[in-house]
C-alpha cells in the first residue's frame, strides 16, 4: 500500500563571519598584519519564501520576508610583510660539465664596504636562486681595521631583492607593476649619494643579446629625462675560468657563468639634496621582440656617504699584474711590466705619485714617479717599468710582488695604511730559447698569434692563408721575457662543442728536438696570453713532473684525479703493492686525468709518470 504524506524541510542558515585587521606596521622585526575573527552568526537570507503545490511541486506563490538587518560584504586591506632581501653579491656559478676548479678550487674577492650598516647586529644570511646547489662554496668576511675614505651613513635597497621577486617579466617593469616609482628621503647627513645596480637578463630573449636584441636600462630621478641609460651585455669569451661546459662562451645580459654579475655604479650627488625627498624610478626600454620572454633579476641600491675622511690620500686598490687572483688569470702570470690600480681617496686631486716596488725581500727596490690628474674616488691603472725588478729575489714558490706609495703630490699623504700592497704570484714557465710554434688552424680561419718581448716589440706574427692547415714557425730568442698572444676573432677558440663546423685546431710549442713542451687549451674563447722566460735571471727550469704534480682525493674510494703539466704527453702506469701493472678506465684532459678506481680492491697503489726521460711516483690509497 503506497501512502503519500506531506512534509517540510527547514532551510539551513548561512554561517556569517565578521573579521577585523590588526596592523603590525610598527612591529620589529617585520611580521604580517593579523586577520582577527570578531564574531560568527547563523543568519537566513531575507529573500521571499516560495509556496509550492504539494501534489505537483509547482510553485504557486511567495511569502514576503521582512529583513531584520543588512550585511555589506567588503574587502579588508592587510599587509603581508617579508624580510627584505638585501643583495650583497650576484654571482653565477660556472657551468660544471667538464669543469676543473683544481684541488683548492677558485677564490674571488669583493669589496663590501658599502654594506657596512647592513652587516651590523644579528642577521640571516642566505645563498639563493640555485647556484648554492652546484658547487661547494665557502664565504668569508675579511674585516680590515682602519679608516675608510668616507663613512657609510645609510644603505638602502630600494626594491625587494631578486631572491624574493625572482626574474621579473619586462612587461611588469615597463608598466610599473614591479619596481614602481618610489619616494625616497635623502638622509640629512649625507654628503654624497651613489646608486648600485646589478641586473641579470634571463629567458629565451632576455638572456642573450643575439636572441632578443639590446635592452636599455634607466634610472630616473624626479621625472623628466632619464639621468642614467645603459646596456648590460657582457663578453663571456674572456671569462678567466675556462673551459666550461654548456654555452659559457655566449655574450649575456649582465652575467657570465663563473663571474660576478655586472655592477653599474651611478653618482646621484648632483641630482639630489640632503634632507629632501626625491622620486627614483627604474625602468627599461620596450623589448625589440614584443612577444619575447625577457626576465630580469634586479638589485638597485642607494648608498649614502658622509664627509671625506682624508684630504691628501692615495690608495693602492689592487695589483692586476703580477697576481694569482682568479679575476686576472687571463693575463697572468707575467714577467713584464707590473700593473697596479690606484685610487684617490682624498679630496685633493692627485698630480704625482712616487712608487717603490720589489720582489719578496729583495734589498734593491725599483722606483717610479707618476704624474697626471686624479680626482676624488677616481681610479687609474699605472704601468710600472720593468727595470731590474725580475733580476733578484725570485723563489721557486711563494713569491710576492710588493708595491708602496712613498709620496703623493711630493709629500707623505694623510693615511699610510692603504699605501702598500703585497700580491702573491707564480713564476712564468720556462721555454728554451730555440723553439717552434706549431699551429693547426680551424675551418673558419679566424685565429692568429703574436709573439712580443717585454717592451712590446713584435718578435713574430702568424700568416695563416688556409684553414685546417698546420703551420710551424721557428724562433731563436735572446734571454728574457716574452708573451705569446693567441687570438680568436669570433670568440669560440680553436675548438668548441657548439660549433663543430669550425673543426678542431691546436697550438703547441716544440723544443729544438721536436718534443712537445706546451699544449694550449683549444676551447679558450677569445684570447690566451702566455708569458714565459728563456735563459735569464727569472728562469726557474722545472721538470714538468716536479712537485707541482697533484693527486687528489687521497685516500679515495671511486676515483682519483691527477693534475699536472702536459699529462697527455706522458706515460702513466698504475702498480699494485706486489709490483703488478694494472689497467683501469681513465679520462684525459689537457692538464688532468681522472681514473676510475671503483673496480680496485682496497689497498695501496703507486702511480708512475714518465715523460722526456724523467719519472715521478705518487702513492694513492683506495678505501
Amino acid at each position: 500500500t503506497t501512502v503519500i504524506t506531506k512534509d517540510s524541510v527547514a532551510r539551513n542558515p548561512n554561517i556569517v563571519k565578521q573579521y577585523s585587521i590588526t596592523s603590525n606596521a610598527t612591529i620589529t622585526p617585520v611580521i604580517n598584519d593579523v586577520v582577527v575573527l570578531v564574531s560568527t552568526s547563523n543568519l537566513y537570507l531575507a529573500s521571499p519564501s516560495k509556496i509550492y503545490d504539494g501534489d505537483t511541486g509547482t510553485q504557486t506563490g511567495t511569502v514576503a520576508v521582512t529583513p531584520t538587518g543588512t550585511i555589506n560584504v567588503t574587502n579588508l586591506n592587510y599587509y603581508k610583510r617579508y624580510p627584505f632581501y638585501n643583495e650583497i653579491m650576484s654571482f653565477v656559478t660556472p657551468y660544471g660539465k667538464g669543469l676543473d676548479l683544481g684541488v683548492k678550487g677558485k677564490t674571488w674577492y669583493y669589496d663590501v664596504t658599502d654594506f657596512t650598516p647592513l652587516l651590523k647586529g644579528p642577521k640571516r644570511l642566505l645563498m639563493t636562486l640555485g647556484g648554492e646547489n652546484q658547487e661547494q662554496m665557502d664565504l668569508d668576511f675579511i674585516f680590515i681595521v682602519g679608516t675608510p675614505p668616507r663613512n657609510i651613513v645609510e644603505f638602502n635597497q630600494l626594491w625587494q631583492g631578486g631572491a624574493r621577486l625572482g626574474g621579473v617579466a619586462i612587461g611588469n617593469i615597463t608598466n610599473n607593476a614591479r619596481f614602481e616609482v618610489l619616494n625616497v628621503p635623502m638622509h640629512a647627513n649625507g654628503q654624497s649619494f651613489k646608486m648600485r645596480s646589478t641586473i641579470t637578463g634571463h629567458g629565451a630573449q632576455g638572456e642573450f643579446k643575439q636572441n632578443g636584441g639590446a635592452i636599455h636600462h634607466y634610472i630616473n630621478v624626479n621625472g623628466g629625462a632619464n639621468e642614467f641609460d645603459w646596456q648590460n651585455t657582457i663578453e663571456c669569451s674572456t671569462n678567466p675560468v675556462y673551459p666550461q661546459g654548456g654555452t659559457w662562451l655566449y655574450d649575456r645580459q649582465g652575467w657570465c657563468p663563473g663571474l660576478s654579475s655586472l655592477l653599474k655604479e651611478m653618482n646621484l650627488t648632483t641630482y639630489v639634496t640632503p634632507g629632501s625627498t626625491v622620486t627614483i624610478d627604474y625602468n627599461t626600454s620596450n623589448p625589440p621582440v614584443s612577444t619575447g620572454d625577457y626576465r630580469f633579476i634586479v638589485a638597485n641600491q642607494l648608498v649614502t656617504y658622509g664627509s671625506p675622511n682624508h684630504s691628501l690620500d692615495a690608495c693602492i686598490k689592487e695589483v692586476i699584474k703580477p697576481s694569482s687572483k682568479v679575476a686576472y688569470a687571463r693575463t697572468n702570470p707575467i714577467c713584464s711590466s707590473p700593473v697596479i690600480l690606484v685610487q684617490n681617496t682624498g679630496t685633493v686631486n692627485l698630480t704625482s705619485l712616487d712608487f717603490e716596488y720589489w720582489i719578496n725581500s729583495a734589498s734593491t727596490k725599483q722606483t717610479f714617479n707618476w704624474t697626471g690628474n686624479l680626482s676624488f674616488m677616481d681610479t687609474l691603472s699605472v704601468h710600472l717599468p720593468v727595470g731590474m725588478l725580475w733580476q733578484s729575489g725570485i723563489q721557486t714558490t711563494n713569491n710576492k710582488f710588493n708595491v708602496e706609495i712613498k709620496k703623493a703630490n711630493g709629500v707623505a699623504d694623510d693615511y699610510s695604511f692603504n699605501n702598500i700592497y703585497s700580491s702573491p704570484f707564480v713564476v712564468p714557465e720556462w721555454v728554451p730559447d730555440n723553439f717552434s710554434i706549431e699551429f693547426l688552424t680551424n675551418g673558419t680561419l679566424d685565429n692568429s698569434y703574436t709573439l712580443i718581448d717585454d717592451n712590446g716589440n713584435i718578435m713574430g706574427q702568424s700568416n695563416f692563408l688556409a684553414p685546417l692547415t698546420t703551420y710551424t714557425d721557428y724562433f731563436t730568442l735572446n734571454s728574457g721575457c716574452y708573451t705569446l698572444i693567441i687570438d680568436d676573432a669570433v670568440g669560440d677558440g680553436l675548438s668548441w662543442w657548439a660549433n663543430t663546423a669550425q673543426g678542431t685546431g691546436f697550438v703547441r710549442l716544440r723544443d729544438n728536438s721536436n718534443n712537445i713542451i706546451k699544449t694550449f687549451q683549444p676551447d679558450f674563447g677569445s684570447r690566451i696570453e702566455y708569458s714565459f722566460t728563456t735563459n735569464g735571471p727569472l728562469s726557474v727550469k722545472k721538470n714538468a713532473l716536479d712537485a707541482t704534480l697533484k693527486l687528489y682525493p687521497n685516500p679515495t674510494r671511486d676515483k682519483f684525479i691527477l693534475e699536472g703539466v702536459e699529462l697527455e704527453e706522458s706515460q702513466i702506469s698504475i702498480i699494485n703493492v706486489i709490483g703488478q701493472t694494472i689497467s683501469i678506465p681513465s679520462t684525459k684532459k689537457n692538464d688532468t686525468m681522472e681514473f676510475d678506481t671503483s673496480s680496485l680492491t682496497r689497498g695501496v697503489y703507486f702511480i708512475t709518470i714518465h715523460k722526456d726521460g724523467s719519472a715521478i711516483t705518487k702513492k694513492v690509497i683506495v678505501n
